[in-house]
């Protein structure tokens, strides 16, 4: 069940991403990195006191049919309410490539040449939906201004209607992450 929704979500990533490049500019067995990324490495968090949520980014290649790589940033997210873990992909953050588990990835639209711009996808397996995300960074605060929309048609099942959430969540819409590391 988990390889369907890692690829619904790297479906989607790649739907989204195509959008980000004019068809024209990419070209078969090429690598396509940015020169944006390092900016957004690293940890970032937000939080309103009971509620806590926070991402891991660090870069990573993307192979696209053609050959095409592309750097990407994968990321892992935490969800915490009143001090207790919700939803994380955080125990993923030391393992292996070949076992990495991200459950966020971002790219950098070619129409925005500053590099402040992410879009891309975060699944959240507590509730199992997956969101479009779009951060926006002011370099001068070091903070993300954060965008996410629920993607309908993207939620996974686990084979059981009958699960029920022992803490409800909601996830915020929008809010401002702040570096941390």
């Amino acid at each position: 069940m988990k390889k369907i929704i890692l690829l619904s979500i790297l479906f989607a990533f790649i739907f989204k991403f195509n959008n980000s490049f004019s068809q024209s500019s990419l070209r078969l067995n090429s690598t396509y990195k940015s020169d944006n990324a390092n900016k957004h490495v690293g940890e970032w968090k937000w939080s309103n006191g009971s509620e806590t949520f926070k991402i891991y980014l660090f870069k990573d290649i993307m192979t696209q049919p053609g050959n095409i790589k592309v750097e990407v940033l994968n990321g892992y997210h935490s969800f915490e309410k009143d001090g207790k873990v919700i939803d994380s992909s955080y125990e993923f953050i030391k393992s292996s490539p070949k076992e990495q588990k991200s459950t966020l990835t971002l790219s950098l639209p070619e129409k925005d040449k500053t590099g402040n711009v992410l879009t891309g996808i975060i699944y959240f397996g507590y509730i199992e939906r997956s969101y479009a995300i779009t951060l926006q960074l002011d370099a001068h605060t070091h903070t993300f201004r954060a965008e996410l929309e629920p993607m309908d048609g993207m939620s996974a099942s686990t084979g059981s209607s009958t699960r029920r959430l022992v803490t409800p969540i909601k996830v915020p819409s929008n809010f401002e992450l702040k570096k941390t590391k």
